[in-house]
């Protein structure tokens, strides 16, 4: 017998079934862990941290320097 699962979303599960909250807890956790190897991922191929998430260099980029001719309008 097969029993057909929705698809959880914050919409539409019951948060008051410890099950249901659980099972979208878990599969938000694993989202969100996905998402910060990507932005990891993307930081270490841009050179700004090393494989271990150091930081690589303490240096504004230009137009965050003091001495910027950049006008953000503010």
């Amino acid at each position: 017998m097969h029993i057909k699962s929705k698809k959880l979303t914050w919409s539409n599960a019951n948060l008051q079934n410890s099950a249901e909250r659980n099972a979208l807890f878990q599969h938000e956790e694993k989202k969100a862990g996905q998402r910060v190897k990507q932005a990891f991922n993307k930081l270490k191929s841009q050179g700004i941290v090393d494989e271990h998430g150091n930081l690589l260099s303490n240096e504004l980029p230009k137009d965050m320097q003091q001495n910027s001719q950049c006008d953000f309008g503010g």
